[in-house]
């Protein structure tokens, strides 16, 4: 190969080496636009280069390795300038894998052709090259497949610019100046293609003007990378953004005109972007004087206010912020609108709610503190009814047991059963109004204890004689464990022992000829979450019936039993558990209940106390 040198090459090989820098700047982009910009600045190189060596080529060989080897370049410039246009104005889906192998059918069959034309002439009808003025240039005759390649690079170049076109006429101003210097910088070659091929230069005959031209597009595309962000901004990104936020967004110039908005400002308004730029505020919230003077000059601001929409009031959260130029000067503003109508009617709903809710807690404060006052109220008058019923009941005990003496000195039998039915019904009714009366005073909050110290193995010895009548009705056995060391207590004596009672003498009437156990056994334990305390554990056990868990849940309410036959068989009032927790709790201690619910392995009640009882009076909770 055998070249020579001419200053025109300078014009296309600097331009060249500097569209190879934009082709490595637009690859480290991952946007497909970006990519497909890169591989026209290559393209364009490719072409310069090719054929600078072209024109300085000094044999024929040479000339037509270049010249060939140059349409290479032609065929990616105008397959990347449709992906670029396409990418670029946010058509991005139309980039498919058909698509681009179609886009590089053209070039592979050109390059057939051009190096086989002298098989079929098809490209060249007749050729020769020529070194005019030091520029090797070619003197030829084109064929039909010189014809159809460019008809088909136009046919991808047209469509290519229309698309930059409506991009220019759609665009904002700044994505606008982008789109002018691109479309700038095709059409300057174009317009220098069809000047070369249809013989219409000035110069020197036969010289192809578009790679020069290509050269110029260089510089033009420099301007736009550097004046305008060609590669940090792009129109689909404001359009992918800024069209489908949800807030509405409207920019104005300094003269307070409309200069863009997207579809949620154009709701507001009630005119679309294209009827609105041009135009200021006032001349749509027309409805709404006072917003337009209250902002009319304010370019900074955080606010809420009212605008009419569709026909209807919505809350708006407005913030207004200034547009700044490269060296800080004010050039518009930015208002972007934030719908807070649902969260208003939310926020209002909460606060009614709120105000509800108050109002029922005062109303239930109110219902509690009736309740509670009738609850003393009934307390009182069960304790003074008490006192009322205790006097006749126990003339009418005392009279009984009179008669009957009288009965059994004439013995007369029959009334002697009659008198010992009245004795025993009184006596039952004496319990009865006991009972009612110790569980009013302690729902009154009336119950006080008083303190003595005792051991317990003595309360237990006194306690254990005294019910030996009650064990003997079913014919029960009673079986004790207490420890041998003493155990001394602080505690309401007569309490403890009406607990014992209680529990031994439930456990003896729901066992028959079976075995009731009473364990003692020293504890430490930690009675409502406070600091662990000495204590002493009395574990009540039987063989009796036993309890289901339903059973057990109500076992301790005042006035329940284990169910209604257990009422007709076995009796009672349903007070003695009630009254047992409530003293366990004034105590200071509480009771719990097991059982398994099979007969004869019955139930186990335990009763935890502390060794010393609270000196104060307490009020047991409720049920």
């Amino acid at each position: 190969m055998s070249f020579h040198f001419t200053p025109y090459i300078v014009l296309l090989v600097l331009p060249s080496l500097w569209a190879l820098w934009l082709t490595y700047y637009s690859f480290r982009r991952s946007e497909v636009w970006a990519k497909a910009f890169g591989l026209m600045a290559y393209s364009t190189a490719h072409w310069a280069i090719c054929n600078a060596l072209q024109l300085s080529s000094n044999d024929e060989f040479t000339f037509f390795i270049w010249h060939n080897v140059q349409y290479v370049g032609v065929g990616l410039l105008v397959a990347s300038l449709l992906v670029f246009a396409l990418a670029y104005t946010g058509r991005e889906r139309w980039i498919t894998r058909p698509l681009l192998i179609a886009l590089a059918i053209e070039p592979l069959l050109l390059q057939g052709f051009l190096w086989t034309n002298s098989l079929h002439h098809l490209f060249w009808v007749s050729y020769e090259f020529k070194i005019i003025e030091g520029l090797t240039i070619p003197d030829n005759v084109v064929g039909a497949v010189f014809w159809a390649h460019f008809y088909y690079c136009y046919a991808l170049l047209i469509p290519s610019n229309i698309l930059l076109v409506i991009e220019v006429v759609r665009s904002f101003r700044i994505y606008r100046l982008q789109a002018l210097i691109i479309l700038a910088g095709i059409l300057t070659p174009m317009a220098a293609n069809v000047i070369s091929v249809f013989g219409l230069s000035p110069f020197t005959s036969k010289l192809d003007l578009t790679p020069f031209a290509f050269s110029l597009t260089v510089v033009i595309l420099s301007l736009g990378l550097y004046r305008f962000r060609l590669f940090r901004l792009a129109p689909v990104a404001r359009s992918t953004v800024v069209d489908n936020i949800l807030e509405a967004m409207l920019v104005l110039d300094s003269d307070n005109r409309l200069v863009d908005l997207n579809p949620a400002a154009e709701k507001i308004l009630g005119h679309s972007a294209s009827e609105a730029i041009g135009h200021t505020l006032g001349e749509f919230l027309t409805h709404r004087p006072d917003l337009v003077d209250r902002y009319q000059n304010v370019f900074q601001a955080d606010a809420e206010i009212t605008l009419e929409v569709e026909g209807a009031e919505r809350a708006f959260e407005v913030r207004l912020s200034p547009i700044l130029d490269r060296r800080g000067a004010t050039r518009g503003r930015l208002i972007l609108l934030h719908d807070i109508t649902e969260r208003q009617r939310a926020e209002a709903a909460l606060r009614a709610q709120q105000q509800l809710a108050q109002q029922l807690a005062e109303t239930a404060r109110h219902a509690q503190a009736a309740a509670e006052a009738a609850n003393r109220a009934k307390s009182a008058f069960l304790a003074n009814m008490s006192h009322e019923f205790r006097t006749p009941l126990n003339a009418i005990i005392g009279y009984s047991e009179m008669l009957a003496e009288m009965a059994r000195e004439r013995a007369d039998e029959e009334l002697i059963n009659d008198l010992d039915k009245i004795r025993g019904a009184g006596k039952h009714l004496l319990t009865l109004v006991n009972d009612v009366l110790d569980l009013s005073k302690i729902e009154a909050g009336k119950m006080t204890i008083f303190i003595e110290t005792f051991e317990v193995r003595n309360l237990l010895h006194e306690t254990l004689t005294t019910l030996q009548p009650v064990l003997a009705i079913n014919r029960n056995r009673l079986e004790t464990r207490w420890p041998v060391e003493p155990l001394v207590m602080a505690s309401d004596q007569t309490k403890v022992r009406q607990i014992l009672v209680n529990l031994i003498s439930n456990a003896t009437k729901f066992t028959e000829q079976g075995t009731v156990t009473l364990e003692t056994r020293p504890i430490t334990f930690a009675a409502n979450g406070a600091e662990p305390v000495a204590g002493v554990e009395f574990a009540v056990s039987d063989t009796g019936i036993g309890l289901s868990p339903e059973q057990m849940q109500r076992l301790f309410e005042a006035f329940t039993q284990a169910d209604v036959s257990t009422t007709r068989k076995y009796g009672g009032t349903g007070l003695g558990l009630a009254i047992t927790r409530r003293f366990c709790q004034l105590l200071g201690g509480d009771i719990r209940v097991e059982s398994a619910g099979v007969p004869g392995e019955g139930s186990m009640f335990t009763v935890t106390l502390p060794l010393n009882a609270p000196t104060q009076t307490l009020q047991p909770p409720g049920n």
